[in-house]
């Protein structure tokens, strides 16, 4: 048996989801929006709420400020986080065939670690006064 031969013959075995995209892409943005909402939705929202129990600090992010006020309410923020989630969740099933769609939750991921990590410091800082 030659190698052309045996090339011909090699069949390999590709899992794939039900859109043609492979089994470690579907797992990949599944891990993505576990930490999106990790990070970004509950991490975020759990160190705001902590952090706005302290009289000095008040929310900074003017869109936000406008929207809920520089002292939000838990039902207020629990709403931004639902609005924004599910704007970004829809953008990614409309983008279901751009092989870049994963953009959006990394994009959520890495805001929310950043919210996370200024949050705690902030708290870290307010609490030590």
């Amino acid at each position: 048996m030659n190698r052309t031969t045996s090339k011909k013959n090699h069949r390999s075995i590709r899992v794939v989801n039900l859109h043609g995209a492979p089994f470690w892409c579907m797992v990949s943005n599944t891990i993505l929006w576990v930490g999106a909402f990790v990070f970004y939705g509950l991490g975020d929202y759990i160190t705001t709420l902590v952090g706005l129990r302290h009289e000095s600090v008040e929310e900074r992010v003017p869109l936000l400020r406008y929207l809920i006020g520089p002292k939000p309410s838990a039902t207020g923020l629990i709403f931004v986080k639902i609005s924004s989630l599910s704007v970004c969740a829809s953008l990614y099933m409309l983008l279901a065939s751009h092989p870049h769609r994963w953009f959006i939750p990394a994009v959520l991921v890495v805001l929310g670690v950043a919210a996370v990590v200024n949050n705690l410091l902030i708290i870290k800082r307010v609490s030590a006064l």
